[in-house]
């Protein structure tokens, strides 16, 4: 658990502003515990059903027995075709595009290893 100051707030109207401290204040500190009754369950991944489109039948085939192999060894997390706007199997590697950092990350500042590495974590 972070613990945070509390900033003080602005004054309101009609209330009487606090008379100024005459030792600096200790920060104001909310520590709050949070739990779900009954818990959350883990959400289960479906694979989504192929359906022919701009894939080939033998690569759908393919992909299939491919992922099939990889159920019993890995992470069954593991997907390769997603629905285009269309209802259509494709493949998701067809989506991926390089894209330029933002501009705000320069080469030569010595953080912009970690502001990459924020940059790239925002993907869903």
């Amino acid at each position: 658990i972070r613990k945070k100051p509390l900033l003080p707030t602005a004054p309101v109207a009609g209330v009487p502003a606090p008379p100024p401290p005459k030792e600096a204040p200790k920060p104001m500190v909310l520590a709050l515990d949070v739990t779900v009754d009954p818990p959350l369950e883990h959400p289960t991944r479906v694979q989504p059903q192929m359906t022919l489109g701009k894939e080939t039948n033998m690569m759908l085939k393919h992909i299939q027995k491919w992922h099939d192999s990889l159920k019993s060894k890995h992470d069954t997390r593991i997907l390769a075709l997603g629905m285009d706007v269309d209802g259509r199997s494709r493949l998701i590697c067809r989506y991926v595009r390089p894209q330029k950092p933002p501009e705000h990350i320069a080469a030569e500042d010595p953080f912009a290893i970690e502001m990459a590495a924020r940059y790239v974590a925002l993907v869903p």
